[in-house]
């Protein structure tokens, strides 16, 4: 089954986390991302890499899963 992600959702929920954190710089402070990456991804230019997207997730204690696809991982099967 092919993986079909929505990259403007993937951006809006990003923008909805640095909106919680307070703003870009407070986001990638608490995440220990560059400033300029994650304006990037806020502008939808590209997606956070794997790496990336963990540190977005731990810092903002969300899971990876939920930014990818707006919802928490099922078990299948």
């Amino acid at each position: 089954m092919p993986l079909d992600l929505d990259r403007s959702g993937v951006r809006a929920r990003i923008q909805h986390l640095a909106f919680l954190q307070g703003g870009t710089k407070p986001c990638a402070e608490k995440c220990a991302v560059p400033v300029p990456s994650l304006e990037t991804w806020l502008a939808g230019r590209a997606l956070p890499g794997s790496v990336a997207l963990a540190k977005l997730a731990r810092g903002c204690d969300v899971s990876a899963h939920w930014i990818l696809f707006g919802q928490e991982a099922t078990r299948h099967g």
